[in-house]
């Protein structure tokens, strides 16, 4: 599993779209902003969604299955604390660093250049599925050693290294990573805000996972998971809130050459419905269904039912705050009235 989750950085995110000509009178080849999500938290509820979320992502993960969770300076070290009580301390694997290179920005701070992965395992008693990847020998060691394997002999007491007649496959990956962000005019960039370089997820996936595994991103975006998982004969299966994010992710998939076939499921308003309604098989009337369902996200939200005494509209109460649960969609300003 690979998430790149929202990092606590109280923005809204947008990604531009362009609109022909002609659509509007008057107006020429216009970009348009459309909202992509919303990374808008305090911080308690931040960290009380993530603590559920990774739960129940580790309960998805096979036994020999690794968790790689891609954050920025915000809420890492928050995170790997959450991480260590859910998954266990003995499961941590590595704290990972993406360096890359960007243009600094004026700031009384050192410039902030890279993000954080952290790297668990699914079972402490099981080792996880990994391959050793390497990278290429730097400029200095292939002059002083050339590109053979070496082999140290320190008979003499000193260090003399001998070179066998093989070719060094490289240096074994370190835990910190330089992969340039995507340029501006790169061909991969497709204007999602926080999409990542197919680099870097090509190389999470190639450490963790072998052809034919199941890769889950239940946070897509642009959908890079997809592409790369794809390319590399991975099985896959990505998710996201976001229209925007499945559109995206789906027009990328379709461009690639050898596309196997793939389904496209939206969890609308009448899905979750049926779904929910699937979870309270045991009430007999429609409106049964819809009051245990009710009952079980007032549930889920930390809030106390009120059973009859809201009046039909106020379903519930956390703290000082009365709760309203929509029936279905979002709560439009018609259900606030």
């Amino acid at each position: 599993i690979y998430i790149d989750p929202p990092f606590d950085t109280g923005a809204d995110f947008s990604s531009r779209t362009r609109v022909p000509a002609g659509v509007k009178k008057g107006a020429g080849p216009a970009v348009v902003e459309q909202r992509a999500y919303r990374d808008r938290w305090g911080l308690d509820a931040y960290l009380q969604w993530f603590s559920e979320t990774v739960t129940l992502l580790r309960e998805l993960l096979a036994e020999r299955g690794s968790l790689y969770v891609h954050l920025d300076w915000r809420a890492a070290h928050h995170a790997r604390v959450i991480l260590d009580e859910v998954f266990g301390a003995e499961c941590f694997r590595a704290e990972i660093v993406w360096r890359y290179r960007r243009w600094p920005v004026p700031t009384p701070n050192v410039q902030r250049m890279h993000d954080t992965l952290l790297y668990y395992a699914r079972s402490p008693r099981v080792a996880p599925i990994f391959h050793t990847l390497y990278e290429p020998l730097a400029a200095s060691t292939q002059q002083t050693f050339g590109t053979r394997r070496q082999v140290a002999d320190f008979s003499s007491g000193r260090r003399k290294p001998s070179q066998l007649d093989q070719d060094s496959p490289g240096a074994p990956l370190s835990d910190v990573w330089d992969i340039g962000v995507i340029a501006p005019s790169g061909h991969e960039r497709v204007g999602y805000p926080t999409q990542k370089p197919e680099a870097l997820i090509e190389r999470v996936l190639r450490l963790s996972s072998s052809e034919g595994d199941l890769v889950l991103d239940c946070f897509g975006g642009s959908g890079t998971t997809a592409v790369v998982a794809e390319k590399l004969g991975r099985r896959w299966i990505v998710a996201d809130i976001g229209r925007l994010a499945v559109h995206t992710a789906r027009r990328r998939l379709l461009a690639l050459p050898e596309l196997r076939p793939l389904v496209v499921q939206d969890l609308g308003p009448h899905e979750r419905t049926a779904w929910l309604g699937a979870s309270f098989a045991s009430a007999r009337t429609a409106r049964a269904r819809e009051e245990a369902g009710r009952g079980w996200l007032l549930e889920r939200f930390g809030a106390r039912p009120l059973g009859g005494q809201g009046g039909g509209h106020l379903h519930g109460r956390k703290g000082e705050r009365w709760v309203h649960v929509g029936s279905r969609g979002e709560v439009t300003m018609a259900d606030v009235k």
